[in-house]
Order: C-alpha cells, then structure tokens, then sequence
C-alpha cells in the first residue's frame, strides 16, 4: 500500500507538554480525503481519549504514592 507520514512534536509549555501530530501524504491516496477525515477523528481518540486517560490514572497513581 500507499505510506502516509507521521510528524510528532513536543514541546513544553507551563504546566505540561504540548503534542502537535501532523500526519500528511493523503493527497497521494486514491481516497485520500476520506482517510484523512478519519485519521483526524482517531488521531483524536488515540491522543485525547486513549493517551490522556492513560496519563491522568498514572499521575493520580504517582500523587497517591507521594
């Protein structure tokens, strides 16, 4: 199949972390425009859902060990 690419930057900021994901090359895809459209909602969920919740339990975990 067609690669996509994937671009991850972190950079900090006060209080945390700032991810900025930028995931290209769907312009080169016979459906492109459909599977970006996608992978900007599961990006979403991946990110926001998936990887923050999994953050927040961690932290809470560390303070309640503090």
């Amino acid at each position: 199949g067609e690669a996509t690419q994937v671009a991850v930057v972190f950079a900090p900021v006060e209080g945390g972390t700032l991810v900025e994901l930028t995931h290209s090359g769907f312009d080169r895809l016979p459906a492109g425009e459909t599977m970006s459209t996608r992978y900007d909602r599961g990006w979403d969920r991946v990110l926001c859902g998936c990887y923050g919740t999994a953050c927040r339990t961690r932290a809470a975990g560390k303070a309640r060990a503090a």
